[in-house]
């Protein structure tokens, strides 16, 4: 992590030595704090994907390192895992990865007989999704009066009420800004009312989850 500009990088980069300094390489990328929000708020999910993927061939050299770097600390692993359905592909899903509670609303599909999460959905840190459920009596009553509104949950994500093909939704989603214009990013999901309905119903024992997580 460095400083650049009056601004934070996270340089994720191949390093040598010469002598007995270690040196930057070529390889490498710099993330900005946004950048690194996306990227930490993805690892989840990538790891959902990871563990979809046949663990049936034999262990390669690496697989022993990280045997022996895994023995003994299960705090790297998920101590929470615990889901609820919002419809048939839908559902709230809790887990933790590296001491980092992270609630998932998402859309799973199946594939080889395993469910897999799909692209529409968003992890909510637990702040996040603080400030969104304490928000549920405002949109009931913006849902109630069809119309349009929408709440922050940080600098980039909000939850807003749109109005699609004559019905309401609820959309949770990133957004981004284009030509000095707010405009919804592809990470988020939209909720039919009966879906954020149900999403309210299972809040309080998502609170509980969490609560007994931390």
């Amino acid at each position: 992590v460095k400083s650049y500009r009056n601004a934070w990088l996270v340089d994720v980069r191949e390093t040598y030595k010469k002598g007995e300094r270690v040196m930057p390489g070529k390889k490498g990328i710099a993330l900005n704090e946004e950048q690194w929000d996306n990227f930490y708020s993805t690892l989840v999910v990538i790891k959902e994907y990871v563990a979809g993927f046949s663990t049936d061939k034999a262990p390669s050299k690496k697989s022993k390192l990280e045997e022996t770097s895994s023995s003994g600390t299960e705090s790297k692993k998920s101590s929470i895992n615990k889901s609820w359905d919002l419809s048939s592909k839908r559902r709230v899903k809790i887990d933790s990865y590296r001491g980092q509670s992270l609630i998932h609303v998402r859309e799973f599909y199946i594939k080889d007989g395993k469910e897999l999460p799909g692209k529409k959905g968003i992890a909510l840190n637990p702040e996040q999704w603080k400030k969104f459920s304490s928000r549920f009596e405002e949109i009931n009553e913006s849902l109630d009066a069809e119309e349009e509104k929408e709440w922050s949950l940080n600098a980039t994500r909000k939850v807003r009420l749109v109005e699609l093909n004559g019905s309401f939704c609820v959309d949770i989603r990133e957004m981004y800004m284009k030509d000095n214009e707010e405009k919804p990013g592809k990470k988020g999901i939209m909720l039919t009312t009966e879906q954020y309905r149900n999403l309210v119903s299972i809040a309080e024992e998502v609170n509980s989850v969490i609560a007994a997580g931390v």
